[in-house]
């Protein structure tokens, strides 16, 4: 009778204990919740809340983190999130700038990218648990003398950066954008402000969030050894007129 009650106990209380995991606490994190940002003095805090859903998620997913472009981009992987609530906005601008939440190229997972001043020191990249959160300190006090990249309302340009020497023949161009239904534009002015080349490209979101875009533009013989400006957007729909964001150039 006695192994009997201790039996019962035993699965009550294992009963008890399955009944209380919170919600997420065995699923992967699918949702980007939230970007907080903290002043903590010496440095500043940006806190990425991962979620199953639209709940908190308990258990931290595999990540990757790595500093691009430069150092003046801290990016996030996140493998196995496909959605979020937040698509980005500005920091406490101390040693972050901005935040983007981007659709990777294989149009699946996202990652963040956080824009940190050209001043940022080396950043510390940690996880917490229950909820799930990976944080990010960036200290002030570096050497770093990249450029930021150009960002617009609805398109960024990760690479070339502003003043680059570029060439020879055709550019190579990164960024993310959300042009109308993931379709922009592009074109190289000369330093009358002639368009000398244009054409198009494709992003790999623009409806819930950032979409990454990554094209080769040629530029014609009459531009080597000119200025020029790179401009990516998109033609308007309403009048045709370009909208975007411009960075100045030498050509090769």
């Amino acid at each position: 009778m006695r192994r009997l009650m201790v039996l019962l106990t035993a699965v009550a209380l294992a009963l008890c204990i399955v009944g209380t995991v919170p919600a997420g606490a065995t699923t992967a994190a699918d949702t980007l919740l939230d970007v907080r940002f903290g002043d903590h003095g010496s440095y500043e805090r940006a806190v990425l809340d991962l979620g199953v859903g639209e709940n908190p998620a308990q258990l931290v997913p595999y990540y990757e983190w790595n500093r691009i472009a430069g150092d003046t981009v801290l990016r996030v992987q996140l493998p196995s999130v496909d959605s979020t609530m937040t698509s980005g906005g500005d920091a406490i601008g101390r040693t972050i700038s901005r935040y983007y939440t981007v659709r990777a190229m294989d149009g699946k997972h996202l990652f963040v990218d956080l824009v940190l001043e050209e001043d940022a020191g080396p950043v510390t990249v940690f996880y917490m648990g229950y909820p799930a959160r990976i944080v990010v300190d960036v200290p002030t006090g570096g050497a770093n003398s990249s450029r930021l990249p150009a960002a617009g309302e609805r398109a960024v340009i990760m690479r070339p950066r502003t003043n680059f020497d570029v060439g020879p023949d055709e550019i190579t161009v990164k960024g993310y954008a959300r042009p109308f239904e993931g379709q922009g534009d592009w074109r190289i002015k000369n330093s009358a402000g002639k368009v000398v080349r244009e054409g198009s490209y494709k992003t790999t979101d623009w409806s819930t969030t950032w979409g990454r875009y990554r094209f080769t533009a040629e530029y014609p013989d009459s531009m080597s050894g000119r200025r020029g400006v790179l401009q990516v957007g998109e033609n308007s729909a309403r009048d045709g007129r370009f909208e975007g964001v411009s960075v100045p150039l030498d050509f090769e």
